[in-house]
């Protein structure tokens, strides 16, 4: 992705969690790898994004939809909106989050290593 998207924009963004909840997270997403195969793209649900009307699909998700889901099933529960709705720009403006990093794509692997 680093050396063929050179000029993708990208921002990488942290959450203070308690161990408690980090623990519940990273066990969520455990459970959804090895269950990988059974997870597709929820394309229907980008639309249902536009339209202000969520699509779910079970084992589909979007990029947002999939991290909002994690969170919400961890009982971190940020945003207004169901799962479904959350665009990448709610993360972004959310004050919960923090700002790690900005900017482009190729440039982050420089930027995590101390490059």
């Amino acid at each position: 992705v680093y050396a063929r998207k050179t000029q993708t924009d990208c921002c990488v963004l942290s959450l203070p969690v308690t161990n408690k909840e980090y623990r519940r997270v990273k066990r969520i997403v455990k459970r959804y790898l090895l269950r990988k195969d059974m997870l597709a793209y929820n394309y229907l649900g980008i639309l249902g994004c536009v339209l202000n009307r969520p699509i779910y699909r079970e084992g589909r998700y979007f990029c947002s939809q999939f991290v909002a889901t994690v969170l919400e099933e961890a009982g971190i529960r940020l945003f207004e909106v169901q799962p479904g709705l959350v665009r990448p720009r709610d993360f972004r403006v959310s004050p919960s989050f923090d700002r790690v990093y900005a900017g482009r794509l190729c440039d982050y692997r420089k930027f995590a290593l101390g490059v």
